[in-house]
Parts: structure tokens; sequence; C-alpha cells
């Protein structure tokens, strides 16, 4: 899945999958080794991929921000194989 952020900080992805564990995890949108002092810390745009290897029906995907900054989501996009479930014979 991509996301695609307009003005983000940091957000919690939550990965939830049927017959699995719940998988947490925190992306932050800029480096903190590449941050000036005077600047925010709030990237302008950001996009984020989030590999899941399981059917979009066995997939639920949270997205939280506890942080002051903003999170602002544009779009999302599901990039994968496509198969029909009944094949037809030619």
């Amino acid at each position: 899945m991509n996301f695609d952020f307009s003005d983000v900080g940091v957000i919690d992805v939550t990965l939830k999958r049927r017959g699995r564990d719940d998988y947490t995890y925190t992306v932050e949108s800029l480096e903190w080794d590449n941050v000036n002092a005077s600047t925010s810390t709030i990237s302008d745009g950001y996009v984020h991929t989030i590999p899941i290897y399981d059917r979009n029906v066995n997939t639920t995907v949270l997205l939280k921000s506890n942080h002051p900054s903003p999170s602002t989501l544009i779009s999302m996009n599901w990039e994968g194989d496509y198969s029909p479930r009944y094949y037809q014979r030619v």
C-alpha cells in the first residue's frame, strides 16, 4: 500500500491481519540527523509504502497520530498482482 501525505510529522501505523498478530510501528517523515535547529520537523510531502503480503480482504490498516504535528492523508493506492477467482479456459 502506498500512502501519500501532504503535511506530516509522526504517525502510528497498525496492521491487522486475519490469523496473525497485530503489527504496530511509528513512522517519522524526517530523519532526525538531517534537521536544522531553526526549522520545523514537518515534511511538506511524503510517500510511505507498507508491504503487505496478504489479500486485501484479510487486512485492515489503521493510521493514527497522537503527536502534535499534523498528518494529512491525500491518497492511498493498493499495488499488487490481480488474478480472477475463477479461471476460464480459452
